[in-house]
């Protein structure tokens, strides 16, 4: 598994670039690092700490103090995602893990922001329009690290 990155659902439809295929495609490869990525378990029809209008997210980015790699299992995700509903929009939420200290959590906060903003510049580099990115951050205990979860809606 790639530290940092969970394929969280897999909504079916297989996707490799350069393929055509009958949905609009509104996004383009992504940059070609390496990933590995462990899908997990099948979402259970009750709502789960973490998703968004009990909805699972397409990707969790967990950024720790190493680098992560995200930007093919973010591709594959919302290649997948759009082949499902071509006019789909996403939801890129910036999760902080609590802090005991106020100002670190205000820095936690600061950076879970710059976090989920980061994630919404990758996405928009390929291809999606800003007006079907949402940004959001929180703060929750769901998260022992700097998160960032991508939703579908």
């Amino acid at each position: 598994m790639l530290s940092g990155c969970t394929v969280a659902r897999d909504i079916g439809g297989a996707f490799s670039p350069g393929t055509a295929s009958s949905a609009p495609q509104a996004i383009a490869p992504a940059p070609s690092r390496e990933t590995l990525i462990e899908p997990a378990a099948a979402p259970s029809p009750a709502a789960r700490p973490g998703d968004m209008m009990g909805r699972p997210a397409l990707v969790i980015v967990r950024f720790a103090d190493e680098p992560v790699a995200y930007e093919r299992a973010l591709f594959d995700a919302l290649s997948a995602a759009l082949a499902a509903k071509p006019d789909a929009r996403f939801a890129i939420v910036g999760i902080a893990p609590p802090q005991a200290e106020p100002a670190a959590l205000t820095e936690a906060q600061a950076d879970a922001g710059a976090r989920a903003a980061d994630v919404m510049q990758v996405m928009a580099e390929m291809g999606l329009p800003a007006e079907r990115l949402m940004l959001l951050s929180t703060t929750s205990p769901i998260a022992s690290a700097t998160e960032v979860r991508v939703f579908a809606y």
